[in-house]
């Protein structure tokens, strides 16, 4: 999105990581003081996480908010939901709200 190539799948992803940071950590996982620094830093740096989280969290979050799209899951959620991190999830009681 910032680079204006558009949107696809993988921007939900992001969407999903940038959530994920913040419920885990407090914060957003970019802060700057204005928009373009905002850019900035989402194109540069890497994320920290504040808070100790077991590996298979922390490398779930990185996944979602890798710099290259290709590489957030292909954008398939159906990746996301293999994820080590979620294997104790019975993704069908979650679809039927159990």
């Amino acid at each position: 999105m910032i680079e204006k190539k558009g949107v696809s799948k993988s921007a939900d992803i992001w969407g999903l990581g940038t959530l994920l940071f913040e419920l885990l950590n407090g914060r957003p996982p970019f802060i700057a003081d204005n928009i373009q620094n905002m850019f900035k830093k989402i194109s540069n740096d890497q994320i920290s996480m504040d808070y100790d989280v077991s590996m298979q969290c922390k490398e779930f979050v990185e996944t979602l908010l890798h710099k290259d799209p290709k590489f957030r899951f292909e954008g398939l959620i159906s990746n996301v939901k293999k994820h080590s991190w979620l294997k104790d999830i019975n993704w069908d009681k979650v679809v039927n709200r159990e």
